[in-house]
């Protein structure tokens, strides 16, 4: 069989959902698809192993990357493990990246409510500010 992380999508999500996928052939692909930086895929594969220590090698990835939307994937399934200094580390890790509105979601859910919005300012001031639509020869942007 071709490695895990060669696979198309739809090979893939038939691999993770055939009933004569072992536990830990869903593991060593969930090892596998982290290892390629597939974080999502990697993060299915572990669940569906029920390999919660997998998920938190997962957790830590998308931590490091900045990544509030897999972290509240973990979340979801297990609150409890993910702590809010795992969003606030996220969130700057996002700041960092200039990744305005992953930052102030993780600062959100992190409890930082203040940094939250200094980060939505960010976005703010780097938006165009209104332009007069004849000056554009457009139609006006919907708000």
């Amino acid at each position: 069989m071709a490695k895990i992380s060669d696979l198309n999508p739809i090979d893939r999500r038939n691999f993770l959902h055939n009933p004569k996928t072992t536990t830990q052939q869903l593991i060593e692909s969930g090892s596998l698809l982290l290892a390629s930086g597939s974080l999502y895929d990697a993060l299915q594969f572990f669940l569906k192993a029920n390999h919660p220590e997998g998920a938190q090698q997962v957790k830590q990835k998308a931590v490091e990357l900045g990544d509030p939307f897999t972290i509240s994937l973990i979340a979801a399934r297990d609150a409890e493990g993910v702590s809010k200094d795992d969003w606030l580390a996220a969130a700057k890790v996002a700041e960092s990246k200039a990744k305005f509105r992953y930052a102030a979601w993780a600062f959100e859910e992190g409890g930082d409510e203040s940094a939250a919005k200094r980060t939505l300012q960010k976005i703010e001031a780097a938006e165009p500010a209104s332009q007069n639509v004849a000056e554009v020869g457009g139609i006006a942007p919907v708000k």
